[in-house]
């Protein structure tokens, strides 16, 4: 299997809305951290019932509704991927819009998810409106990161010596005055994925590896990642640089580089 890489969000220079009162920042759709989830509130024309009695979190009109984000984004782009990280909704089937008019009406995918973050890819789709429908739910849905955009594949695999997953303790050490150890766990282990080629096709693999590099800000946002065995991973790019070495091409005009790319994963 090939590995791929979801290192756009389009969401981020979008005009991104919804039909109810936040409770929390449509922000934390796209903000690169999947652990503050974005929770809708409830209609607005609810508030008042709310200064008499408390209202049931299923009968206060969000759980019974179904909700649907928008995003506009400006001008017509292409997008082959979308990708809801660290969410609950289950129980429904999640439908995803795109036109080039507003409001979008044309399903371009949908799946029925388990709660489960997933990527789905559909043939690249160049729209400027779309428009995320979650069904009523008994509960409010939450999502970590709603991920919108065209991932990138290397279709190479690493080499089989960095193929493994390593698992990173989160582990803190000291030593007394007196010699004697201590050890403070901090919280969950995290996965790495010490990848590396020995050989990439500079017009396909390498130059969506660099692609990926300038979209995450040389390794400041985070991205979603599918390794080669179709695990997802929310993780960030541990490495300062992208260093390619130039080898021998292995036919007549073909340029290659052997490359390296470390990934972590990010706990909850």
């Amino acid at each position: 299997m090939a590995l791929t890489l979801f290192a756009e969000n389009l969401l981020e220079t979008a005009t991104v809305t919804a039909p109810v009162v936040d409770l929390s920042p449509l922000s934390r759709l796209y903000d690169r951290d999947h652990g503050p989830q974005y929770e809708p509130g409830f209609p607005q024309a609810w508030a008042p019932f709310y200064d008499i009695f408390p209202l049931p979190m299923a009968l206060d009109g969000l759980a019974l509704a179904q909700i649907d984000i928008d995003i506009d984004l400006g001008s017509a782009k292409p997008v082959s991927g979308w990708a809801p990280v660290n969410h609950n909704i289950s129980g429904v089937t999640a439908t995803l819009f795109g036109d080039s008019t507003f409001p979008p009406t044309t399903s371009r995918d949908s799946v029925a998810p388990a709660g489960a973050t997933f990527l789905r890819t559909f043939a690249t789709q160049t729209l400027r409106y779309w428009r995320l429908r979650i069904p009523a739910m008994a509960v409010a849905p939450l999502i970590g990161e709603f991920m919108l955009g065209v991932p990138h594949t290397i279709a190479q695999n690493p080499i089989l010596e960095s193929a493994g997953r390593v698992v990173v303790g989160n582990i803190v050490r000291d030593r007394t005055p007196a010699g004697y150890p201590r050890k403070t766990k901090r919280g969950a282990p995290r996965v790495r994925l010490s990848y590396a080629w020995n050989h990439m096709d500079s017009a396909t693999d390498y130059a969506a590896l660099a692609a990926v590099f300038a979209l995450l800000d040389e390794g400041a946002r985070n991205l979603l990642v599918k390794d080669e065995m179709d695990v997802l991973r929310f993780m960030e790019v541990a490495d300062s640089e992208l260093t390619p070495v130039p080898i021998i091409p292995s036919a007549a005009g073909m340029v290659a580089n052997a490359a390296r790319l470390t990934l972590e994963e990010i706990p909850l």
